[in-house]
């Protein structure tokens, strides 16, 4: 049996981390983990699990493009509530930072799809 290709996005997160650990635990399955920072101590510990760690953003869709080449099955997670928080956190209003939040994640939707 051929082995397939998972792409994990936000690999070093909970939720991601989790795929990547699973995935690693099955036969014929090639792991490949997203992250900002292939530096991170989260990105070094899932390498050593065996994963392949690549950079790239979901602000960046050609970084996106170039990470999911050759998968079978793409994870992707949005965040809407860190940028929301990081917007509140600046001072903001609510409706000004949820719509940063919901701005930010529809971004990283769109240059998800684009990318796969």
């Amino acid at each position: 049996m051929s082995t397939k290709t998972i792409v994990v996005v936000g690999a070093t997160g909970t939720q991601g981390s989790s795929v990547v650990k699973t995935f690693l635990d099955l036969p014929n399955w090639h792991v490949r983990a997203l992250t900002r920072r292939s530096s991170s101590p989260k990105a070094q510990a899932l390498q050593n699990l065996g994963a392949e760690v690549v950079e790239a953003d979901m602000d960046d869709a050609e970084s996106l493009v170039k990470a999911f080449n050759g998968a079978h099955a793409i994870f992707v997670n949005t965040d809407f509530c860190s940028p929301y928080v990081t917007a509140l956190a600046d001072g903001k209003d609510q409706p000004t930072s949820q719509q940063i939040g919901y701005d930010t994640e529809d971004r990283h939707v769109k240059n998800a799809a684009y990318a796969a």
